[in-house]
């Protein structure tokens, strides 16, 4: 009897990091300072065109979000998630170091790297159980 479970551990992971862009990618479209209030945030950073820029990155998180909590098209999803937050971690985050919460109030890259991690245990991975990338898989291999 096989005693490990890694579809569903993949399953886990997965789903909480669907959650977690979900969550994030709400914000920035519906949160208190909406896109605008982000796109003020990469303009501040010196980012290209801020407010297109401020809709990509929220659609990419609310939808990618939303496509790894289903578990569709998972591992594309995460690479292009992944991107992302290498971008957000090394221009935002490096910067103030590792810990999450340094002296002076800003947030260092050490939840960043965690899902850039999780992210990466995905692309290679998979989706795991309860997926809709395993369901087609099994549905069209039956």
């Amino acid at each position: 009897m096989n005693r490990y479970y890694p579809g569903w551990g993949l399953a886990l992971l997965r789903a909480v990091l669907g959650i977690i862009f979900l969550a994030h990618g709400w914000d920035k479209l519906f949160g208190p300072d909406g896109v605008a209030g982000f796109a003020g945030g990469l303009a501040v950073l010196g980012f290209p065109a801020p407010g297109v820029l401020a809709w990509g990155v929220a659609l990419v998180e609310f939808l990618g979000g939303l496509l790894l909590l289903v578990g569709w098209l998972t591992r594309w999803v995460a690479a292009v998630l992944f991107l992302e937050m290498l971008v957000a971690t090394f221009v935002v985050h490096v910067p103030h170091g590792f810990f999450v919460y340094a002296p002076e109030g800003e947030q260092g890259y050490e939840y960043n790297l965690l899902i850039l991690a999780g992210l990466v245990c995905v692309i290679l991975a998979g989706s795991g159980k309860l997926a809709l990338d395993d369901w087609l898989v099994r549905r069209a291999s039956g």
